[in-house]
């Protein structure tokens, strides 16, 4: 699950689990199904500069987005993903910037006992494989 840092305060105050909870149960018809990945290993590293790793891109009416990952830093209840952003404008300028969002460190387990608290129902969880590109993860599902 992935939280910027107001959302991991409020997680960590107890705030956002109720509400995130009334919002699933609000949006989600009787009977349906919400799928939540959560990577339960993020292992720290720091790129090394000179070799930089693979941006994620993306690309919209003739804008080029690209997110290079920089480093994934362990502060205990929250892990911190730091990252240049990259945008390339239809005209060709580029400008850049520096970008860092804590995650709150939640399990599938966890996510699967507020979810059973704010009246949704666990069901099995699904697993996504490691590949070169994306981190393996746990989808949590629960039905409404």
């Amino acid at each position: 699950m992935h939280l910027d840092e107001e959302q991991v305060q409020r997680h960590l105050d107890g705030e956002l689990s109720e509400s995130a909870e009334a919002s699933a149960r609000e949006h989600l018809a009787t009977g349906g199904l919400v799928a939540l990945a959560v990577a339960e290993e993020l292992v720290p590293f720091e790129a090394d500069t000179a070799h930089p790793l693979p941006p994620d891109t993306g690309e919209r009416d003739g804008w080029r987005y690209r997110s290079f990952p920089v480093a994934i830093r362990d502060r205990g209840d929250s892990v911190v993903l730091e990252r240049v952003r990259v945008l390339t404008a239809p005209d060709g300028t580029t400008s850049s910037e520096d970008d860092a969002i804590a995650l709150a460190t939640l399990s599938a387990r966890d996510l699967e006992a507020e979810g059973r608290a704010a009246g949704l129902r666990p069901e099995p969880a699904r697993f996504i494989e490691e590949t070169d590109a994306h981190l393996g993860s746990a989808v949590v599902m629960l039905r409404g």
